[in-house]
């Protein structure tokens, strides 16, 4: 109000009189400042609220563009423009039509090229690929700003093959590449051999010291799956910044390294290096979700909560802190988390819909999924495949999962079942011991069916005993996956095979069954340790474990024992008070040997024991019996 009516001191003491400033309060400030000719202060505010580690939004961004744009100031307007690309907000039509009009008034013999250019970038940016490309064709002169931008237009449309077309052009026409050019480049990359070969072109062109191409590199490698050459890039980016840090901790989190990405947080927390934002601390949540390290996970959450009232509030965050409840075991936890965030959107209430369903409590997650649509929030994908996998978890009728398929599909005229939502009616079927409808919608499936739908349909096989139905149902994943990839489908058909005492699917069909490779986690006063199967030996305490897993059911000749899960189970009952709840996480899912060893242990130990697997959560109670009911 004060800065509307031109009070601008008035306005500062207000600022200045605020305990904890938000977003919020630093965006009137500096609009006061700027809507009253205050320039080089509202200028010099945004850099400071840059400082202090507040994120901007595209409001704030194109405040500071138009202070630059009065000021005359192009060289701060590209900066602030740097600012907006790291922020991914450059696309935002608010910034980019600050941006354009930036360009046209700063003075310059370019003045009118750079307005092209502004305007090829803003088309190229909401998916006007045709109109950039004649704004293109039409200047009389094309500078590498020019062509960095159509490269670009074409990266952020799909349109890869088309930006290394133009790139290749660009460098036949004499005109060189800079480092603007690559990081456009870097995003049209679609392969690990594609990301190579610009990487040696932008080494060879003297910008591999560019911490925005290396920030760039370290993302597309983490994407492409190579660790190694992420690592690599890492190393040699000297001054890191958090985009640095962010884009290699999720390069981890990616390929599931939840252990490496503790060890990058306690790095940046030991050495101070940088100061961790949002997008941090959502990498590091996701990340203990997955190792079940929830007392490290909320150690983290409440450290960086009380020095940032910006992560405290963010919806992003609190979702992620739903995520590590519900992975966790936590489910009311979850919903107290759920029920506090304001204005909830379609991830939030999909991750809580998850949890229950993950859990079982198909009631809950249904009634979550109507309280989602009553609320006007359109259902995606996700939460489709999150209310079916709950009725199929809660042990419902198999028609149920049908009926509410047939109901999706009536209510969201634009929705297209995929392989997720027939995989979850092949599992609903399959638990109900419907294995011939169970079959034929899995032959029938108009998309791939995946090894995840095999195993599920495998193991019903084997609770029902229908050995037959097993080897049709393998033939066919091996025919659609080979066996390379099969691994899981390979022992539960070899388990399956053995209890009906044959040999072999076919004559030769299958030979060695491959060795489990599994990781599995277990969290013991916030420390997480991880095993693999068959590195017993290597743990500090491998006898003790080896041991309590013989006393409790395992004999010395068994392989169970050498299981991740198993060595995970182990410790923990050697390194907790008896009686409390066990919690581990496997990476696959759990063999069918294990699974009835941790009923015997979870009986003889009288602990409960909660395992999550890739395909759900297990509680094994006291009384020896698992909530899976043998089927998973």
């Amino acid at each position: 109000m004060y800065g509307k009516c031109g009070l601008v001191e008035e306005a500062k003491e207000v600022f200045d009189g605020i305990k904890r400033w938000n977003e919020y309060s630093w965006t009137m400030i500096l609009s006061a400042y700027a809507h009253n000719g205050h320039f080089h202060a509202a200028l010099g505010l945004f850099w400071r609220m840059l400082l202090e580690g507040i994120r901007v939004d595209s409001f704030t961004l194109s405040i500071a563009i138009t202070v630059c744009s009065d000021l005359g100031d192009l060289s701060s307007g590209q900066s602030v423009r740097a600012v907006a690309v790291e922020s991914g907000l450059h696309s935002d039509l608010v910034v980019a039509t600050a941006l354009v009009n930036l360009y046209g008034k700063s003075c310059g013999f370019d003045s009118g090229m750079i307005v092209q250019t502004a305007v090829l970038t803003m088309y190229g940016r909401f998916g006007k690929l045709e109109q950039a490309r004649e704004v293109f064709d039409a200047m009389p002169e094309r500078t590498v700003v020019a062509w960095s931008a159509l490269i670009a237009a074409c990266a952020q449309n799909g349109c890869e093959r088309d930006a290394f077309r133009i790139f290749r052009l660009m460098e036949l026409e004499g005109m060189r590449p800079d480092h603007v050019t690559f990081v456009s480049m870097l995003a049209a990359c679609g392969s690990l051999e594609e990301a190579k070969t610009i990487h040696e072109r932008i080494a060879a062109a003297g910008y591999e010291s560019f911490v925005m191409l290396g920030n760039s590199l370290v993302s597309l490698y983490g994407k492409c799956g190579s660790i190694q050459d992420a690592k690599h890039v890492f190393d040699k980016i000297t001054a890191r910044n958090i985009v640095t840090w962010n884009s290699m901790i999720a390069t981890y989190a990616q390929q599931g390294r939840g252990r490496e990405v503790l060890e990058l947080y306690e790095r940046i927390m030991d050495e101070k290096l940088v100061k961790p934002n949002v997008i941090t601390v959502v990498s590091i949540l996701d990340a203990c979700a997955d190792m079940a390290a929830l007392e490290r996970g909320s150690e983290i959450h409440a450290t960086h909560s009380s020095l940032s009232q910006e992560i405290e509030s963010d919806i992003v965050v609190k979702t992620s802190l739903v995520n590590l409840y519900g992975k966790c075991g936590r489910v009311a936890s979850a919903r107290a988390v759920f029920d506090k965030i304001f204005a909830r959107d379609v991830v939030a209430w999909n991750t809580m819909i998850a949890a229950y369903a993950q859990h079982g409590h198909d009631t809950q997650a249904i009634e979550l999924y109507w309280d989602l649509s009553l609320e006007g929030v359109t259902p995606n994908d996700s939460s489709f495949v999150s209310i079916l996998c709950s009725i199929s978890h809660g042990g419902r009728r198999s028609r149920d999962a049908v009926s509410q398929l047939s109901s999706i599909r009536e209510d969201y005229t634009n929705f297209t079942p995929k392989v997720e939502h027939y995989s979850c009616l092949v599992d609903t079927l399959a638990r109900a011991g419907s294995l011939r409808e169970a079959e034929e919608l899995f032959f029938a499936m108009p998309c791939l069916p995946t090894e995840a739908v095999c195993f599920s349909l495998l193991n019903a096989c084997k609770v029902h005993g229908d050995f037959d139905r097993a080897a049709r149902v393998a033939e066919r994943s091996f025919q659609l996956h080979g066996l390379v990839g099969n691994s899981q489908a390979l022992v539960m058909l070899s388990s399956i095979f053995s209890s009906a005492g044959r040999d072999k699917l076919k004559d030769g069909f299958v030979g060695d069954v491959p060795s489990e490779e599994s990781e599995s986690f277990i969290e013991i006063d916030k420390v997480v340790h991880e095993f693999s199967a068959g590195d017993g030996s290597s743990h500090p305490r491998a006898e003790e474990i080896r041991r309590e897993l013989a006393r409790c059911v395992l004999d010395e000749q068994d392989s169970r024992r050498h299981h991740s899960e198993m060595l995970a189970v182990g410790l923990g009952l050697i390194s907790t008070p008896h009686g409390r709840e066990l919690q581990v996480v496997k990476k696959s899912r759990a063999c069918w040997d294990c699974h009835a060893a941790l009923k015997i242990i979870s009986e003889r130990t009288r602990r409960r024991i909660v395992l999550r697997d890739e395909s759900k959560f297990h509680h094994f109670e006291i009384s020896g019996a698992c909530s899976c009911k043998d089927c998973w």
